[in-house]
């Protein structure tokens, strides 16, 4: 179907339900209109599982003004891997040590630019003074996407207990990282209002940080407060729009305490709209003044202004409408866009449907992997994956579009919540809304694993797939995925070990060309090698978490048909198991059997062989990765932490030599 407006059958329902209604929807819908893109924002689809800040202590909280008025969520656009870009080893190379400013600025490298203005006296000099064109160039380089996106999706599948222990896998928490981004943008921004105003595409900017960062209290402080000030009321475009709308859709979305709570039960509503919510709940409000009527208030202000949506401006109504479990306003956006009648695919065979409305390639409406994303979340957190499942392939197919990995993962999410097994007590909680059958597990994993989609599973898809089997009494099928898991993560353990190896050869080199005290910023290699070497490392530590958590549950899961009056099990059948998962086991295991309490030792040679391989390397990467993992800018900075890294091995060595000999002693 092609014209110039899409059909609009079914918009009249749409417009008499005053629980979806968007006023003069039409006016937003043009078939032949560029694709905008702002020259400080790039192109992308929204990015899933994610987490945010807590408004009590934002550096951009407002007292008596946004209190307890968070909103959030979490998208993500592709597989984590892919936002982690490969730099080949410059060790040995010749690399610039003695950059101005200027250069740095002129090479616009996210990290480094953004180090530089913080933490140099030239560079806080230049955000103080500098003509406003030069100013948003240099802000506008600080890329979010860069710094912060891929941050989401790693840290979405690992348990809080890294962020605090053990001590050698520490983890910095996702809370931390987002805060301190925050609050590092805000001394930039207070430093420049000390004596300008803010220009419109250094406030877009700014709301692009907040949505990134599911930041809500933040963006409203830009829209409320900033933006009036500094008169820039009518400049607004829909860019900026958006980027508000969808940092208060995804506000809090990827803190660890909210993250899980986004399924839409009554139960959730209720506490989401009671007075003050709890933490884990207070992201976004429902209710008469909820999340959705914001967003429909804004999307009204951009009727009045005769600013036309895209398809960024839709898919956040639908998540905000999803948020409320206003699945009828949601569809009704899909219906009135796109000519997608959901109610009409389910009853009605596909041939029977119309055609969706035809797009050109650079209309700001052609679908991307952004609505896919969309519709996995929307109908998924309300419990509806059949739904969710049959739509994103609808639109995939219809439109051409690939379905990119994270999309799947989503999908992935929302089936096993939705087919987990559930107690009497979940289901009077609500938690038994939407229980589906194990068979859809199945029936997703090999949708996209086959042609032609060909998806390949991760570490994290298997072991996930392994505590499914688990939860429905599936032993072999369990253990088979656990097997998977394992050499999965095996064939990649030694990645990070090599991109630290690589981090500490070229910070030895660059400390040996710039004297300890030097206040040079560092080189974009440095800053690159570091990137990789962080990302890598906690992907690992993830994984490996991960795999220990579901080896664990698996050996003690009380269910299991074999040990229901077989004395093989637990004589026979659990102590193999524990002998071949040695190393992710602890020295010694106790259980409890029919005849008494068994403990098993003897694991201990397994698990030294692993410390002088496997664990020895993880220990390693993770003193790395916590004396690198802070605001390193300068070669001073950088002599700091290498002496201090130096210092904790070589004590690691001793208290390691300490402890030989004296098992040597005893026996």
């Amino acid at each position: 179907m092609r014209g110039s407006v899409p059909c609009l059958g079914g918009f009249t329902t749409f417009t008499q339900q005053s629980s979806s209604r968007i006023p003069h929807l039409k006016l937003h819908i043009l078939a032949r209109h560029p694709r905008s893109q702002s020259a400080s924002i790039p192109e992308r689809t929204p990015r899933m599982r994610q987490r945010c800040l807590h408004t009590t202590s934002s550096p951009f909280s407002l007292s008596g003004i946004f209190s307890g008025s968070n909103k959030n969520i979490d998208k993500t656009e592709g597989s984590t891997t892919s936002a982690i870009s490969t730099h080949s080893s410059v060790v040995g190379q010749n690399v610039e040590v003695n950059s101005t400013l200027g250069d740095i600025l002129e090479q616009a490298h996210p990290e480094r630019v953004f180090y530089a203005l913080l933490s140099t006296a030239e560079g806080r000099r230049f955000v103080a003074h500098a003509p406003s064109e030069d100013f948003e160039a240099a802000f506008c380089s600080i890329d979010p996407w860069y710094l912060i996106e891929p941050f989401k999706d790693i840290y979405r599948y690992i348990k809080p207990s890294l962020t605090t222990q053990p001590r050698y896998r520490w983890v910095r928490a996702i809370e931390e990282r987002l805060e301190s981004f925050a609050e590092q943008l805000k001394e930039i921004i207070d430093l420049r209002r000390d004596g300008y105003q803010l220009t419109k595409s250094v406030c877009t900017h700014l709301l692009h940080c907040a949505r990134v960062l599911g930041h809500g209290p933040m963006a409203r402080q830009i829209w409320q407060i900033m933006i009036p000030e500094d008169g820039l009321q009518q400049d607004l475009d829909v860019q900026a729009y958006n980027c508000y709308m969808e940092a208060i859709c995804w506000a809090n979305a990827f803190s660890k305490t909210e993250q899980w709570h986004l399924r839409v039960i009554p139960r959730v509503l209720a506490i989401r709209s009671s007075v003050d919510p709890p933490p884990g709940f207070s992201g976004h409000r429902a209710g008469p003044l909820g999340l959705r009527h914001e967003t429909l208030v804004y999307f009204r202000r951009m009727v009045s202004q005769k600013i036309e949506g895209n398809e960024e401006t839709f898919t956040n109504l639908m998540v905000a409408m999803g948020r409320e479990a206003d699945l009828a306003g949601a569809k009704s956006i899909l219906k009135s866009v796109y000519n997608i009648d959901v109610d009409l695919l389910l009853q009605v065979d596909e041939e029977e449907v119309e055609t969706p409305t035809f797009y050109e390639l650079d209309s700001p409406l052609r679908p991307t992997a952004r609505l896919l994303y969309t519709i996995a979340h929307v109908f998924g957190s309300n419990n509806e994956i059949e739904l969710a499942l049959k739509l994103v392939d609808f639109v995939s197919r219809q439109y051409d579009l690939r379905i990119p990995f994270n999309v799947w993962m989503h999908l992935f999410d929302w089936t096993f919540v939705l087919s987990r097994w559930r107690s009497t007590i979940q289901k009077r909680k609500g938690l038994g809304i939407g229980q589906l059958p194990p068979a859809i597990m199945d029936m997703l994993w090999t949708q996209m694993t086959d042609e032609p989609h060909n998806i390949k599973p991760d570490v994290v898809m298997h072991a996930y797939r392994a505590q499914s089997f688990r939860h429905h009494g599936l032993l072999r099928e369990s253990l088979e995925c656990i097997h998977l898991a394992k050499s999965l993560f095996e064939d990649g353990r030694g990645e990070a070990a090599l991109h630290g190896r690589e981090l500490l050869d070229l910070t030895d080199q660059l400390l040996e060309r710039q004297p300890a005290y030097s206040q040079h910023v560092l080189p974009a290699e440095w800053f690159n090698l570091r990137r990789q070497f962080i990302f890598s490392s906690i992907i690992e530590d993830r994984d490996l978490q991960l795999l220990i958590h579901t080896i664990r549950t698996t050996f003690t899961w009380k269910r299991w048909p074999e040990s229901r009056g077989i004395k093989e099990w637990e004589r026979c059948r659990l102590p193999n198991l524990i002998a071949d998962f040695a190393e992710y086991l602890p020295n010694s295991v106790a259980y409890r059997t029919r005849g008494g309490l068994v403990e098993i030792e003897g694991l201990r040679e397994t698990r030294l062989e692993a410390a002088r391989t496997g664990i020895a390397m993880s220990r390693r990467n993770g003193v790395l990765r916590a004396h690198m993992d802070q605001r390193i800018v300068t070669f001073a900075h950088l002599s700091e932490a290498r002496k201090n890294f130096g210092a904790e091995m070589h004590e690691n060595q001793r208290a390691g030599a300490s402890l030989a000999s004296q098992r040597v002693r005893r026996f």
